[in-house]
């Protein structure tokens, strides 16, 4: 993605340091992304540059300007320029909303490193969330606060609930998260910690911004919370109402409400736009977030007709446009997850199956599904286990065994990486089966630590 940086907005001033022009000039590159895109300065000898404002690249989070590749030394805007210079511009490894940083715990206190091992922020917290957005909630105490990738923390602290906080989604694509105050009071705030504003209804621990918009539930006038939803804006006004009821979080441009009792999807401009008799729709996981639909498609129930024996309830997979792409008789199929064209679905006895959108049957029922949070299909892999309670891996696309039962957990895969667990202890292996981090951890965690509703 290309990052831009504004050069209009730039501004160089002289700094005479001998007390005399010099006439002598150099060179002021600074590195913002592919060599096409750096901006180069000639500036007089002895002068001095003002910080400049961030590049932009909505992908990235920008980490700071460094005055070396490596980005081992930061670059302080205030020294004079006495030779040609170069500065670098740092961002995140990982795209937002892409982030695969593992928490691990060591001498009882927790960090982040890389799948390949690599450490990028020391064990120093009483408990970690997962990076998310670009950034991750971390404890001390009992107060939590955010850091970035490189660990830099928020100059503000906050008291820290682990109901309220524990496995729920924080910063989104918004940029903006939850700060809960007191039981009426919840503080939205931004990146750098500052409070964008306070709402007075409740925001569901489990919500989070997207679209510009955030669920909130009502009070009635003895200051009870009631069961009506309603949808606040960015600068935490009202903007969505209309009797709504279990209200979700907005993602691929619709959200989940009941009305009068029944499961509807209604768009950003809070309309209907999905209603098809539906009595319950099921959370699936993104690989960063709970979501309804996980890249345009649904699983939902229908009710039962109470005057039509012939008219039962039925699963249903439909697409962003309501139309109906599988249907699964609740007494045989459960569906569960679906992406890419695969459809997983469990039995009464937990074991799972893997169905195509043609209806052909990939797998059929002898495994057992894996644990939680690992339920879905991630890079085209589920994970499951056998009557033992031992972990192995099945390609989705094939329905063969590619890693066999031998681990006592397995996150789910990301990026080609999972963590794994043997003989009591956390390791990371990749997709063939080698070993990439020792097992020597006794507690790993991944993205994939959420809680689902």
């Amino acid at each position: 993605m290309k990052r831009i940086l504004e050069i209009g907005i730039i501004m160089l001033f002289v700094s005479f340091i001998f007390g005399c022009t010099s006439e002598k000039t150099y060179d002021v590159t600074f590195v913002v992304g592919d060599q096409a895109e750096n901006v180069i300065y000639q500036i007089s000898e002895n002068t001095t540059i003002n910080e400049t404002p961030e590049p932009l690249d909505n992908n990235h989070l920008f980490l700071g300007w460094y005055a070396d590749s490596t980005f081992n030394e930061l670059f302080y805007f205030n020294q004079a320029i006495t030779e040609n210079t170069t500065i670098y511009a740092r961002y995140s490894i990982y795209e937002l909303g892409k982030e695969n940083y593992i928490a691990f715990e060591q001498n009882n206190k927790w960090g982040f490193m890389l799948p390949t091992g690599e450490v990028v922020v020391e064990a120093k917290y009483d408990h970690v969330e997962p990076f998310r957005y670009g950034y991750a909630l971390v404890v001390e105490g009992d107060k939590f606060s955010f850091i970035n990738p490189i660990g830099e923390e928020f100059d503000y602290w906050f008291d820290y609930n682990q109901v309220a906080y524990s496995g729920n989604i924080q910063f989104s694509s918004d940029s903006l998260a939850k700060v809960y105050v007191d039981k009426n009071v919840t503080k939205i705030i931004n990146t750098k910690g500052e409070t964008v504003y306070e709402a007075s209804l409740f925001i569901p621990f489990e919500a989070y911004y997207e679209d510009g918009l955030i669920p909130a539930y009502l009070y009635d006038d003895s200051n009870e919370r009631t069961d009506e939803c309603v949808y606040l804006n960015t600068e935490g006004e009202i903007a969505l109402q209309g009797n709504y009821h279990n209200c979700s979080s907005f993602n691929n441009g619709l959200a989940k409400v009941e009305i009068d009792s029944k499961v509807v999807f209604i768009n950003l401009s809070g309309e209907v736009v999905i209603d098809g008799n539906y009595s319950a729709a099921y959370e699936m996981f993104d690989g960063i977030k709970p979501v309804y639909f996980n890249e345009g498609y649904a699983i939902v129930k229908t009710y039962a007709s109470t005057t039509d024996p012939s008219i039962t309830s039925k699963y249903l997979i439909i697409n962003c446009e309501g139309n109906e792409i599988a249907e699964f008789n609740p007494d045989i199929d459960i569906p569960i997850y679906v992406i890419d064209g695969y459809i997983l679905t469990k039995n009464s006895n937990d074991q799972v199956a893997i169905y195509d959108f043609l209806g052909d049957k990939i797998l059929d029922y002898q495994y057992y599904l894996g644990g939680y949070p690992a339920i879905g299909i991630f890079e085209n892999k589920i994970v499951v286990k056998d009557e033992d309670g031992m972990y192995g891996v099945i390609d989705v696309t094939t329905g063969n065994l590619m890693i066999d039962f031998q681990y006592e957990y397995i996150a789910g895969f990301k990026d080609g990486f999972s963590i794994a667990k043997k003989n009591g202890m956390y390791g990371i292996i990749n997709q063939n089966n080698s070993i990439i981090v020792d097992f020597e951890y006794s507690n790993l965690e991944s993205v994939y630590h959420i809680f689902m509703y």
